[in-house]
């Protein structure tokens, strides 16, 4: 009898033992599992960066179009000029002629 519950007492220790290894490997898949999220979220925040420089690209780019335009406006107007000077001369040459 004695036997016996000797080699009971032995498994039921062994038992234990087990448990508390299953116990220990379920934490590390935790912790493994926050250093995952963690990640994540760090590589999140990063897309973030990078899209917040695309977008300020972007504005910089719009920018130098309105400035484009602005130059492209303003050399219209200088053309404007030269042909209303044309058109002076124009005049007075004929004036000369007719008197």
């Amino acid at each position: 009898m004695k036997r016996l519950e000797l080699a009971h007492a032995l498994h039921h220790q062994q038992q234990q033992h087990q448990q508390q290894q299953q116990q220990q490997q379920q934490q590390q898949q935790q912790q493994q599992e926050q250093q995952q999220q963690q990640m994540q979220e760090f590589q999140q925040q990063q897309l973030q960066q990078q899209q917040q420089q695309q977008q300020q690209q972007q504005q910089q780019q719009q920018q130098q179009q309105q400035q484009q335009q602005q130059q492209q406006q303003q050399q219209q107007q200088q053309q404007q000029q030269q042909q209303q000077q044309q058109q002076q001369q124009i005049l007075y040459n004929t004036t000369q002629y007719s008197i």
